[in-house]
């Protein structure tokens, strides 16, 4: 699930709060920090990966895996308030998750193989 320090979540382009996701190798994702009411923080967000083998993420929080396999957190840290929130990824060779939410946490429901997946909405 995504971890919060004061008001800094972790969003995807939509602005809808993540969990715990899985991403397909060689995939990106287009984060944002969000802060507790919803709104997106557009300045002073410092994003970072705890394993940069298995994926980057840019300055402006898009993520790019480079691992088959593995797990990694990334972290937005808003550095007037030292606020940070994190997600955790796992990279799979096999596809991209498809989550649900159920009023309390995002579920896995189903695996997309990679030759399916598609960013439209």
């Amino acid at each position: 699930n995504t971890t919060t320090v004061a008001n800094v979540r972790i969003a995807d382009s939509t602005l809808a709060a993540l969990g715990d996701s899985k991403l397909a190798y060689t995939a990106t994702l287009q984060l944002k920090a969000i802060d507790s009411k919803g709104a997106e923080i557009t300045s002073g967000i410092t994003w970072s990966t705890d394993a940069p083998t298995v994926a980057t993420v840019s300055t402006s929080g898009l993520v790019t895996t480079l691992s088959k396999d593995g797990p990694v957190t990334i972290t937005a840290t808003q550095s007037s308030t030292s606020s940070s929130g994190t997600v955790k990824i796992t990279v799979s060779a096999t596809g991209k998750s498809i989550l649900a939410f159920d009023g309390k946490e995002f579920k896995e429901i189903y695996t997309a193989p990679n030759q399916n997946l598609s960013e439209e909405k």
